[in-house]
């Protein structure tokens, strides 16, 4: 009944406000009267109701439910970043680094300059014990941005891991010429 309710609730403030009125899925909003390529105003009302209701699930304690319906919302709305961000951190949270990484290189594809999202695959790619595609990951991050100490400080972290204390040394040194404040 809830679930109903909230699907009607969630139509009725995109048909009178638009998507943006919602505020979960508004990276993906379009300005009203503006054709896009983008999915349609219908699909992404059906996302946003999918990603309520998996919320709901999960405060209801029923985490799988949760975690299918947001997957099926991110199936439906694959350029909504924010959305792609959540299912991740949850698969991340869970341990489930195969799907995280999926969701991670999805994002990717919408926004591959993302110094974030790169940081995050490398993490995932290290959980998984992929530790030259992390390496690759990091050493991105640090491209798309040579001030992030959250890229050099992952990146040295996996070197010192793989015992290559060398390596790490000289991840710190570079970190300290970028970033001399830190």
């Amino acid at each position: 009944m809830i679930m109903k309710a909230t699907a009607l609730f969630v139509s009725v403030m995109i048909a009178s406000f638009g998507i943006a009125a919602t505020g979960v899925l508004d990276s993906a909003a379009e300005s009203p009267g503006k054709k896009s390529a983008s999915i349609s105003t219908k699909k992404r009302g059906k996302a946003l109701s999918l990603y309520l209701n998996s919320i709901i699930s999960m405060r209801r304690g029923d985490y799988d439910r949760g975690i299918e319906l947001m997957r099926d919302a991110a199936d439906i709305d694959r350029k909504s970043q924010q959305l792609q961000l959540r299912l991740l951190a949850v698969y991340y949270r869970d341990g489930d680094y195969k799907n995280a990484a999926t969701m991670a290189l999805r994002a990717l594809e919408e926004q591959p300059t993302s110094v974030t999202l790169h940081i995050w695959l490398g993490r995932i790619y290290s959980q998984l014990d992929r530790v030259d595609d992390a390496v690759e990951m990091f050493r991105q991050a640090i491209s798309l941005d040579p001030g992030s100490t959250v890229a050099y400080e992952a990146l040295a972290e996996i070197e010192e891991e793989s015992n290559d204390l060398v390596g790490a040394v000289r991840v710190y040194e570079s970190m300290l010429e970028q970033t001399p404040d830190s």
